[in-house]
């Protein structure tokens, strides 16, 4: 039985995106689908840029495929970046996080499912339209990367909740497949050149 009968391609929610009324207040959120398993599924094979190789093993496919995947979100987040630019009159605020990493290989992981810095480390990208806003400044310090709780805060600041926004979490906390924490979880501690584990559950 074939479970995934339509194939996902983010690039469809571009449509929705050039159809919403810019010239009001609006606050957006848009769900990337492209960078899951099984990413073969999730982008059309015109858009193929790394090509299978004769004899790949499995480690080879997943590697290339999540590639493939996150090439279409590289097109997406452009493509989704000229809309609001064409649209908005310079006043924009455009978060990309995710909510977990992915191992693709590294100490021969692969996947979500542990408490390893690929699901944890993930990149937090900000794009502003053109006006400057304080958000730039307070960004140029920080960290090279933040919590979910940080990430939150941060939308917040910039939709005007807070009257301030600094990187302040110092010891966060990551949780495993299950968010009771009964899958393990990991307290960190901030340093000055990243982020160490001070617990292991």
């Amino acid at each position: 039985m074939e479970i995934y009968k339509v194939q996902i391609n983010d690039l469809q929610l571009l449509d929705f995106v050039d159809q919403v009324n810019w010239d009001l207040k609006q606050f957006v959120v848009l769900h990337i689908r492209s960078p899951h398993t099984p990413y073969e599924k999730n982008y059309p094979l015109e858009l193929v840029v790394f090509k299978k190789q004769k004899n790949e093993s499995w480690a080879e496919k997943n590697i290339r495929t999540y590639n493939n995947s996150v090439y279409l979100v590289d097109l997406f987040v452009s493509k989704l970046i000229n809309i609001l630019d064409e649209k908005i009159n310079g006043s924009y605020h455009l978060f990309f996080l995710s909510d977990h990493g992915e191992a693709m290989g590294e100490g021969g992981r692969f996947g979500h499912s542990g408490l390893w810095p690929e699901q944890y480390q993930i990149p937090l990208i900000y794009k502003r339209g053109t006006q400057n806003t304080m958000i730039d400044e307070q960004l140029r310090d920080s960290p090279e990367w933040h919590s979910i709780k940080e990430a939150s805060q941060l939308i917040g600041y910039a939709l005007g909740f807070y009257q301030d926004w600094r990187s302040k979490e110092k010891n966060p906390l990551v949780i495993g497949t299950e968010i009771e924490g009964r899958a393990g979880y990991l307290v960190l501690e901030r340093t000055d050149t990243g982020f160490v584990i001070k617990e292991r559950h």
